[in-house]
């Protein structure tokens, strides 16, 4: 009888993760990487079966300009690259929900993947990486209350979880709770002093607040540690804010640099161009911004905006 049960189940399981694979995935989310040091300190062993990967907060490119005028594109902050480590003395049957969750964050299914993951803790209750894992999987099904929740979970099984705490502070500065958003990051600096995405959120936080020199200091930190497109366009953002158009330049070529196909840098330099006058170098910038997005539709209306300037 017992063996029938354990059929059954492992059948059930091959069913489920032929479903999160079959899925076509609506864009392959880049992973974020972490440094080293940030997981030096934990001594789960890593179970990783065919086919199995970690879930990654996938990266997004958002506008935030009400008028693309006065204010400049941001991208989507950056959360740390969740844990997907299980106990070698975990049940089997825990190992298969939590690894089965992890199958279905990568492929998008992040209501499915709560699904897995509450399933495993109710098999093992005490697992940090699954309460945060369900975190990650809960804010991308847009359960704000319930990552939240998740995240405090990990953090009271793990008292160092600088990651959980980062994650856990972005959720905050969703629901636009900065002073406890700015605790969790200075938590998560503290257990770890060289979190690039740590210094990198909790800039945006400061910028959310109007603080644009602690912002500024946070993404020189933040670049620092870890040369990244999407740090130096917001940084420019914040330079341009300032008024500071050769710096925001400088810092929009940098994400250019790096990231050739970033439309958001292109369309923030070219309105960085304009305001100094520059029409021909803004002209280009935005017809860039547009090869790559056509349907941009900031983009479009600064290519209206130069036009009209340019008769």
């Amino acid at each position: 009888m017992k063996k029938l049960l354990l059929s059954g189940l492992a059948l059930l399981v091959c069913i489920a993760l032929f479903s999160c694979k079959s899925t076509p995935r609506a864009a392959a989310p880049e992973d974020v990487p972490v440094t080293d040091t940030s997981v030096s300190n934990t001594s789960d062993i890593t179970i990783r079966r065919p086919g199995s990967e970690e879930p990654s907060e996938p990266e997004t490119a958002e506008t935030d300009v009400s008028g693309a005028e006065t204010s400049g594109a941001e991208a989507e902050p950056q959360v740390a690259e969740a844990e997907a480590e299980a106990d070698s003395e975990s049940p089997e049957e825990f190992i298969d929900y939590f690894e089965l969750g992890n199958q279905c964050f990568r492929a998008g299914q992040f209501v499915e993947a709560v699904s897995n993951y509450t399933k495993a803790l109710e098999v093992e209750g005490e697992f940090a990486a699954a309460y945060y894992n369900r975190g990650m999987a809960n804010r991308n099904a847009g359960n704000r209350d319930q990552a939240l929740a998740d995240y405090t979970d990990a953090i009271r099984l793990k008292a160092d979880h600088a990651k959980a705490y980062n994650n856990r502070g972005r959720v905050y500065d969703d629901k636009g709770d900065f002073d406890r958003a700015l605790a969790d990051y200075n938590k998560a600096l503290s257990i770890n002093a060289n979190f690039p995405e740590a210094f990198y959120n909790r800039a945006l936080t400061y910028r959310h607040k109007g603080d644009l020199d602690k912002a500024l200091a946070d993404y020189t930190q933040s670049i620092r540690l870890k040369a990244d497109a999407e740090v130096y366009n917001n940084r420019g953002v914040a330079y341009r804010d300032k008024g500071d158009l050769d710096k925001a330049i400088a810092d929009y070529t940098n994400a250019i640099r790096l990231d050739g196909s970033y439309a958001e840098a292109y369309f923030n330099r070219s309105l960085a161009y304009a305001g100094k006058g520059d029409a021909a170098k803004a002209q280009a910038d935005v017809d860039a911004a547009l090869k790559i997005n056509p349907g941009y539709k900031d983009a479009q209306d600064q290519k209206t905006r130069i036009q009209q300037t340019r008769r």
